[in-house]
């Protein structure tokens, strides 16, 4: 049975973990909004086909 400080510091590493993609995620968003309507509109055309799709869904 995991003791108490082993508990606090894999929900230390979880919370870290979770900051790192929560800045990553962060910094695409804000990637994506200075795209214009036009590379939106690609991105999304291109998104439509299954072999571009399906590849970026399994990553």
């Amino acid at each position: 049975m995991a003791t108490l400080p082993d508990d606090v510091e894999s929900l230390h590493k979880r919370i870290q973990l979770s900051e790192e993609w929560n800045m990553r995620l962060q910094s695409q968003i804000q990637e994506l909004l200075r795209l214009s309507h036009n590379e939106v509109k690609t991105m999304r055309d291109r998104m439509q086909n299954p072999d571009i799709a399906i590849p970026l869904l399994q990553c």
